[in-house]
């Protein structure tokens, strides 16, 4: 029989528009695509260097799913997952971070691995970010901020009611430039994302240094010449004698490629 790691918890919001989102209380991060035909082949997986395998036996480490609870080990391995680019075991470590479970809690450190797994796609992650905007949890409420990542998070296939909940907080303080700005912003956050690698992101998370961000080069503006109006006459020296005048050099013209750009020698 195929045995399978346990499954993700639905994402559970908070229903009533007095309150903020709530953070997503969910273990998983993977997909039905994670599949080992038992714990011990799992556990070989792992440590054998398989990044997934890591996140998927770090996480049952952590919770005693089907193995003997050891959360110092679990969390060992999602490090090591996460270290190696794999953005799920990027949301455990952050939601662990978040409930105090496994790591001592850090709600701002956890928003930094939130980001990790979000630049890997865990739409969940995005979610989080937009709550903790919402309700001021590890950073400081940011509405604009929060619906962008909320809007983020839905794009990203996460059903939640947040995102309605924060645009009605915005309608009731009348600031349409936080709605401008939410929604100016999501693109802005999908190049941020976009710059650095997961990895990257967990060596933020983790106060490492990172490389700088990569940009998209700069196209230069095209640059117009004007004919001078007033050109003097070229001055000639005269030659001193003894020496013979070289023999005038021609310049052939360019030959022009199909594509109308000047052909190199």
């Amino acid at each position: 029989m195929v045995w399978t790691f346990c499954s993700s918890e639905r994402l559970h919001a908070a229903e009533s528009d007095t309150r903020a989102p709530e953070l997503v209380s969910r273990t998983g991060g993977g997909g039905a695509a994670d599949v080992w035909s038992s714990p011990q082949e799992l556990a070989a997986a792992a440590k054998a260097g398989s990044p997934r395998a890591m996140f998927r036996y770090g996480e049952a480490l952590v919770l005693g799913d089907q193995v003997t609870k050891d959360e110092a080990s679990g969390v060992m391995f999602l490090r090591r997952a996460a270290d190696l680019g794999e953005p799920s075991a990027a949301f455990r470590l952050g939601k662990l971070m978040d409930d105090g479970t496994g790591l001592p809690r850090d709600s701002k450190r956890a928003l930094g691995y939130y980001r990790a797994a979000a630049a890997g796609g865990v739409g969940e992650a995005f979610f989080n970010l937009g709550a903790a905007y919402a309700s001021g949890r590890g950073v400081k409420r940011d509405y604009a901020e929060a619906l962008a990542w909320l809007i983020l998070a839905r794009e990203a296939g996460v059903k939640n009611s947040g995102e309605s909940q924060v645009r009605s907080r915005i309608s009731a303080a009348k600031r349409p430039d936080w709605l401008k700005r939410g929604e100016a912003r999501v693109a802005e956050l999908q190049r941020e994302l976009g710059g650095r690698s997961v990895k990257e992101w967990v060596d933020l998370a983790e106060g490492r240094p990172a490389p700088p961000a990569v940009a998209a080069p700069a196209v230069p503006a095209a640059v117009s010449v004007r004919p001078s109006s007033s050109v003097s006459a070229p001055v000639i020296l005269p030659v001193p004698p003894g020496i013979t005048p070289p023999a005038a050099i021609t310049i052939p013209a360019p030959e022009i490629s199909p594509s109308g750009q000047p052909r190199g020698p």
